[in-house]
């Protein structure tokens, strides 16, 4: 999973990465304990799907010389 995602990073040009996708993630301190928000599994699951539909996108277009 890594790799394909690195690759599909590296397919974007420098002076372009602006418009790929930013993910922000709080720390919040509530009665003393310290919370990411979206928790981990949120973050997780929402790279893995962008990632995902990435992979699906370039696999169904077509290549023509």
């Amino acid at each position: 999973m890594k790799r394909t995602t690195d690759k599909w990073l590296s397919l974007f040009d420098e002076e372009l990465r602006q418009f790929l996708p930013t993910f922000h993630i709080s720390l919040i301190l509530d009665d003393n304990k310290m919370q990411l928000y979206p928790n981990a599994d949120d973050v997780l699951k929402l790279v893995t799907y962008v990632v995902e539909e990435a992979a699906n996108t370039f696999q169904s277009v077509r290549l023509t010389k």
